[in-house]
């Protein structure tokens, strides 16, 4: 009985498992070099108007390494394009060496300044 009881509970937490990570609606996250963000208030409004948009979950915009990190819904269609006019929109600012991924599928890239072969 035990044993029965041991293997329902097994397949039972496999197959919420398999239901939750079935990759359709796994959030999607991109990170890239921002150039000429030059202060903490250009992050902030960065930080703010993204927040705003819809399917951006989560917005950073860290200005020691200039780099940008977003998490937003797989069904957008954010891209590369998209966010170079976003932060058109609100200054004078570039986007470098953009990457794209599954979240909890695809590794965060430590992309920095420096490394980045679109600014050196």
């Amino acid at each position: 009985m035990l044993k029965t009881i041991l293997i329902a509970l097994t397949l039972g937490f496999s197959t919420i498992g398999y239901s939750q990570n079935d990759g359709s609606t796994d959030p999607e996250f991109v990170v890239f070099i921002v150039d000429g963000i030059s202060s903490k208030e250009d992050c902030r409004a960065v930080d703010n108007h993204m927040r705003r948009l819809e399917h951006i979950v989560l917005s950073r915009m860290d200005i020691p390494t200039s780099r940008y990190y977003a998490v937003f819904n797989a069904e957008s269609d954010y891209d590369e394009q998209w966010f170079s006019q976003e932060f058109a929109k609100l200054g004078p600012y570039t986007i470098h060496c953009y990457f794209k991924g599954t979240k909890g599928i695809d590794r965060f890239p430590a992309i920095t300044k420096e490394s980045c072969p679109e600014l050196n």
